[in-house]
Order: structure tokens, then C-alpha cells, then sequence
């Protein structure tokens, strides 16, 4: 376990203490603490059926069949993609054969693995439009986020915070992401130099995923992990968001039409993933898996998200 790991994790230790989590929930505090969680291996093409909360908002408009495609880094432990951009570059982090987290680029069916300069693990989160790429590294004395344009790295460091992990980067080049201070979990906007803290009001602990060009954010806010909530702040107000009957919701992205994906942990303890469109939720699993989450989606409506088998390996997958 890297440093960055440690220190997240026996602040988390703290903040959920005497809780157990399942499988499923596990993936969610991974996901929601370290912000992480190629040859095209295989494709799965399904006309499923997604599954919607009964919220008196459905005839609106008649799901559309998914077709979902699964990548995974090769000879990785495990691949979680973060981020899509209209291009179809996609970004994430993976684990390798020794277990260490190295970042990386999908584009067009070829993989570019990602390493901060002297890191001990390296996060890939967000991507925009020019090709931005946002993420967090770990060395052995620096816990903070980066912005990596044509090659070079930029750190990104929230004042007085212990660790910052950038987290989405939008075509403004605004910037958003998390701390860890010894108070808690904060959110953060990061435009032009300038930090702003985001929290959701009366929250101890506070992440924030993603951003549009409109600014509109969205991350979850709880008392811990496990009983988390997502919400969406549009820069006045902030309204909170969970999946009907869900234990915990967490909201990872949202495009400029306002389209927004995230992940819910149900009362069995299971992940799943879900969108949330002009009102209507659509539960999307894929297909055969025992928990999946998403944390991207563009402006065309694809999506990308992680997934666990049954032999509890972790891929990677598009949703088109």
C-alpha cells in the first residue's frame, strides 16, 4: 500500500469506525477516498434493458439499448476508467502485476500509460476537450494533484491541505477536485490560480467529481463513506441527489446537457451504476457483473465505468 493509500485510508479509518464494508461498498470508498479506483480485449454487446426507480417519471422517452464494450490495461490487476472526452479519449488508473497505480490514455484502441515524474502511484481522472488531463500522484513526501498539457505536469496544491486529488477538468480549464485535511474530506474549484472551497452545507466530509462548461459540480457529501449522498451545486445553490432506496449515492460526472452518472450502493450491499437524465434515473449494470460503477460521461452520451466479476477482477468498460 503506497503512502497515499495509508494516509486516506486511516483518515477514513476514523471517519467510518465500527462499519464493515461489503464488496460493493468497498469499490464505492476506493472510488470516493483515492479518486481512482490497452488493446481492446473483449466486447459485449447487449440490447439491455436498464432498470428505472418507479418515480412517476417514466414514458418520457423509451430507454435506448446499450451496447457496452469491456478494455482492460494490459496485464493489469485491475483498470478504472475515470474520464471521456467528445473525442473518445478516455483516461484512468490501473494496477499492475506488482500492484503499484500507474494512470493512462485510451485512444483509438491504443493505450499511453501516464506517470508523474518520480511518483510512487500516479491517478488519471479527467479530460477535456484539448486534451487536458487532470489526476493526483504520491510521492514519498507529496500527496498532490496535477494538470498534464502537451507533456507537462503542473502540481496543483490546496493550501494547507494534506492531500489534493484533482478530479475533473472542463474546456474553461476550471478545475475541481478534493482535500483531505486533518478536519475532513472538502471539495475544491480550482479557476485561474484561484482555490474555492465546496462543501455541501452542514457535510463533514465532502468530494467533488466532476464539472461542466456551464460550472455545474457534482460529487457526494456524508457523514462517512457508506452512507454517502450525491448532490449538484450550480454556483448558488446545492441540491442533493440520491438514488431511490439507495444506502448510499455517489455522482461522478455530468456533461453540458446535464446528463449525470454515478453509483449507488443497494440495500444488499451491491455497486451499481446509474443515469440521471432530465429527472429520470436508468440503472445500468453490465452485463454478469456482481457490482459496476461510472464515473464518465461526454457529450455524445457515452459512458465509462468499472466493473467486478465474479472472481472479483476489476475491468474497465465504454457504454455507448
Amino acid at each position: 500500500m503506497n503512502q497515499l493509500e495509508t494516509k486516506i485510508g486511516n483518515m477514513m479509518n476514523k471517519i467510518t469506525r465500527n462499519i464493515r464494508p461489503t464488496r460493493g461498498k468497498a469499490l464505492v470508498i476506493l472510488a470516493l477516498t483515492l479518486g481512482i479506483s490497452f488493446s481492446m480485449l473483449a466486447t459485449t454487446s447487449a440490447a439491455f434493458n436498464p432498470q428505472e426507480p418507479d418515480l412517476g417519471l417514466q414514458g418520457k422517452r423509451k430507454p435506448k439499448p446499450l451496447t457496452f464494450t469491456q478494455f482492460d490495461f494490459p496485464d493489469s490487476r485491475g483498470t478504472i476508467p475515470k474520464g471521456i472526452n467528445d473525442r473518445g479519449q478516455i483516461v484512468g488508473s490501473f494496477r499492475d502485476a506488482e500492484g503499484a497505480i500507474h494512470g493512462f490514455l485510451l485512444e483509438r484502441g491504443a493505450f499511453t500509460r501516464i506517470d508523474f515524474p518520480g511518483a510512487l502511484a500516479t491517478n488519471v481522472n479527467g479530460i477535456n476537450q484539448r486534451g487536458e488531463i487532470v489526476g493526483a500522484f504520491d510521492t514519498e513526501d507529496l500527496h498532490n494533484g496535477f494538470l498534464l498539457d502537451k507533456g507537462a505536469f503542473t502540481q496543483i496544491a490546496f493550501p494547507s491541505a494534506i492531500i489534493t486529488a484533482a478530479t475533473r477538468i472542463n474546456d474553461r480549464g476550471q478545475i475541481v477536485g478534493f482535500i483531505a485535511t486533518g478536519g475532513g474530506l472538502r471539495g475544491f474549484l480550482w479557476d485561474e490560480d484561484v482555490f474555492t472551497q465546496i462543501e455541501f452545507p452542514g457535510s463533514t466530509n465532502s468530494v467533488v467529481h466532476g464539472i461542466n462548461n456551464r460550472g455545474h459540480i457534482v460529487g457526494g457529501f456524508g457523514p462517512n463513506a457508506i452512507e454517502a449522498r450525491g448532490f449538484i451545486f450550480d454556483g448558488d445553490d446545492h441540491t442533493q441527489i440520491a438514488f431511490p432506496g439507495a444506502v448510499s449515492t455517489i455522482l461522478g460526472a455530468i456533461n453540458n446537457s446535464r446528463q449525470i452518472v454515478g453509483s449507488f450502493i443497494d440495500a444488499a450491499g451491491a455497486a451499481h451504476g446509474f443515469l440521471l437524465d432530465d429527472g429520470v434515473f436508468t440503472r445500468i449494470d453490465f452485463p454478469g457483473a456482481t457490482n459496476t460503477e461510472l464515473w464518465g460521461i461526454n457529450d455524445r452520451g457515452h459512458i465509462v465505468g468499472n466493473f467486478q466479476d465474479a472472481g472479483e477482477g476489476i475491468h474497465g468498460f465504454l457504454v455507448r
